[in-house]
């Protein structure tokens, strides 16, 4: 005979013979928290029972910030991280490449963790999120560091900083040992934003080319990976 205790229930569980010496037992937890499986022979429990187990549903571990797929080098990321209804347990977090990203997590209330992403060196690492040994979803993430500031750019149309209607305005953005990302280029004109067009020359050197429809002072917002490069 089994049966099996929660919080909140009592109910019997099936008995399965499987041979003459063995019988299968099932259980499926319905709630979170602390479950007894009862299994007696006669009126005798049976060595091991009665046997306790704790229920966890990762499912509701909520990331409650996004978490950026670039870092700048040398800054932090804090992920606030909420586990209400996730049942025992606590949040583990390791990172695949910890000369590049390091990651730690702290409980900052009853049902909230704090995820701290430092970047310390360019390269690529993956976080693994873990509730109760159980990954989470999503529980994997891809991090790029970056230094935004080993970029610059330089050109004709930066040194004379004066453009003509219709005309390309052109200039090189280098970015050497900058690390992984992307580079794009705003545009900010006296009536309308736009993005200029971006092309790849090299493996580290890209050419940006703008033709503004509009007389008066435009404002160019150059970034690598999100971050701005150096004036």
């Amino acid at each position: 005979k089994a049966s099996a205790k929660s919080q909140n229930h009592m109910q019997e569980l099936p008995v399965l013979p499987l041979n003459k010496e063995t019988s299968n037992i099932k259980y499926t937890p319905t709630e979170v928290g602390q479950h007894t499986i009862f299994v007696t022979c006669g009126d005798e429990h049976i060595q091991g029972s009665p046997l306790n187990l704790s229920a966890s549903d990762p499912s509701k571990c909520i990331l409650m910030d996004t978490l950026p797929k670039h870092l700048q080098l040398g800054t932090t990321a804090l992920i606030k991280i909420g586990t209400t209804g996730a049942g025992p347990g606590e949040i583990e977090c390791t990172s695949s490449n910890t000369s590049v990203a390091t990651a730690t997590v702290t409980k900052s209330d009853q049902d909230n963790h704090v995820l701290k992403v430092t970047a310390i060196a360019m390269g690529k690492a993956t976080l693994h999120l873990i509730w109760a040994d159980v990954e989470i979803s999503p529980g994997l993430f891809a991090v790029c560091v970056c230094d935004a500031s080993q970029c610059s750019a330089y050109g004709r149309g930066l040194t004379s900083g004066v453009g003509k209607i219709g005309e390309p305005f052109d200039f090189t953005v280098r970015t050497t040992q900058a690390g992984p990302g992307e580079l794009m280029v705003k545009v900010q004109g006296p009536r309308n934003m736009y993005l200029a067009k971006v092309m790849k020359t090299s493996d580290d050197t890209y050419s940006v080319t703008l033709t503004t429809p509009d007389v008066g002072q435009h404002m160019i917002d150059v970034r690598w990976a999100g971050f701005p490069i150096p004036h």
